[in-house]
Parts: structure tokens; C-alpha cells; sequence
């Protein structure tokens, strides 16, 4: 599915699931969540965030605060979710996941290029049996708990 740019940002009140299915905004995307709203990408669902340095695709949280809203969390997801030129801010408000972005279990996550910010957890949690690749131009900023931790089990 192929979500196309708008001239107001997508809202998410609830949780926005990808199951079984490659789930791909353009860049230039926006979507806003509510309160404790959230992006679960499992049962063999595919994330490929992949904007441009020009057009980044944004997850934000409907206030900018940190922890505003739960975060993307991938489990039980394929191995080819990406963030490419994507930022996620003011995640990390759940309960039960530490991140603005969650790798749990065994899955596994491509990020390159992106940004993740105001964080009320950490930036990126990861599973310590979760395989969670960096490549270059990542950046951190204002996580409450750190940038990237790769313990969170």
C-alpha cells in the first residue's frame, strides 16, 4: 500500500496496524498520532519508509512533547523494514515499549539517514536477539533514556 503526501498531515487516533502486507508512505508524508496511538508493523508486515533529504517521511505526535504518542514497533515483522530519510518524534509513550522505535524479539530494521527525537524513552529499542542496522547519517536528539539501546528486552 502506498500512502501519497496530502495537503494536511494523516491523524491517527488508535492504532495504525501492518499486518501481512508492505505498508509504503511517499515522501513528503506526514502522519500525526493522538495520544497513546501507536504503528505496530507484525505478522509478517513490511515498513519501507524511505523519503528523500528534501522530503522526509514524518511520524510525530500530536503534541510535541516527548512520549506524545506510542512510537513505530515492529514485531513478528518480515526482515525488510526500512527508515530511510524518515524522522520519528515525540514517541515512546507506551507502556510495555521503551522507544519511539521498538525492534522486538528477532525482528528486524534498516536505518539510514534519519532522525528520531524527543523521545520519553529511548530512541531506538531494540531486543538484544533483534537486528537492528545502522547505516550512515542517523541522527539522535532529546531521547529521555539515550539515543540507541540494543538491551531493551
Amino acid at each position: 500500500t502506498l500512502w501519497e503526501p496530502r495537503n494536511a498531515p494523516y491523524f491517527v487516533d488508535g492504532a495504525l496496524y501492518v499486518e501481512g502486507a508492505t505498508f509504503a508512505p511517499a515522501p513528503g508524508t506526514v502522519f500525526v498520532f493522538a495520544e497513546g496511538s501507536g504503528m505496530v508493523v507484525s505478522d509478517g508486515g513490511t515498513l519501507s519508509s524511505v523519503g528523500t533529504a528534501q522530503s522526509p517521511v514524518i511520524f510525530t505526535g500530536a503534541a510535541e512533547v516527548p512520549g506524545a504518542w506510542g512510537g513505530l514497533v515492529f514485531t513478528g515483522a518480515s526482515p525488510n523494514s526500512r527508515l530511510e530519510y524518515t524522522g520519528v518524534a515525540y514517541g515512546g509513550g507506551g507502556t510495555i515499549y521503551e522507544g519511539s522505535v521498538t525492534v522486538a524479539y528477532q525482528d528486524a530494521l534498516y536505518m539510514a539517514n534519519s532522525a528520531v527525537w524527543g523521545s520519553g524513552g529511548y530512541g531506538v529499542c531494540a531486543d538484544s536477539a533483534a537486528i537492528l542496522t545502522q547505516g550512515p547519517g542517523n541522527v539522535f536528539r532529546d531521547n529521555a533514556l539515550g539515543d540507541v539501546n540494543t538491551a531493551c528486552d
